[in-house]
């Protein structure tokens, strides 16, 4: 059980640059549900049905979608130089894509430090924390998307060619 998990971890995602383009695509899509679902949870006060959760569920929604609009413009790019990279030298898989998203997750929150030299003090450590969460979660998502192409195309291979 846990040789063929190691194992699923370390395979090789044989995927094109294009697959890779939507994946990443994908990816906020399909991390978006669970987080603006976590954070309504955490956010949502504990009455019933009220015009205030109403009101926290259209917030949730907002940072939701900023947090998606933070991915595109500060992520996406260079996240796909860099899985065509890793693709290019054949190690793509589960721990150089959590490796790269934890070292993107040191160093975008460093460079919005040393651009906001003025306002140092409005960034909360727990802004790194959120980023860091979400870093994660877009990776292992992405990961997963690239997963599953992977798999897919594997099968159909093996449907057209049987050995």
């Amino acid at each position: 059980m846990i040789l063929s998990f190691y194992k699923l971890l370390t395979q090789r995602l044989d995927v094109s640059k294009d697959q890779i383009w939507r994946s990443l695509i994908q990816t906020p899509l399909y991390a978006g549900i669970p987080i603006f679902f976590i954070l309504s949870v955490f956010f949502a006060p504990n009455d019933y049905l009220t015009i205030e959760i109403l009101n926290v569920f259209y917030e949730m929604f907002l940072a939701t979608l900023f947090i998606a609009l933070i991915y595109f413009i500060l992520v996406f790019l260079p996240t796909y130089l860099v899985q065509v990279l890793l693709k290019k030298y054949n190690v793509l898989n589960f721990f150089s894509i959590i490796a790269y998203a934890v070292l993107f997750t040191a160093i975008v929150p460093s460079l919005i430090m040393i651009l906001n030299t003025a306002q140092i003090n409005i960034i909360p450590f727990g802004f790194f924390l959120i980023f860091c969460f979400f870093s994660l979660t877009f990776a292992l998502t992405n990961w997963v998307l690239l997963l599953r192409i992977t798999n897919k195309s594997k099968t159909c291979s093996k449907l057209k060619f049987p050995n």
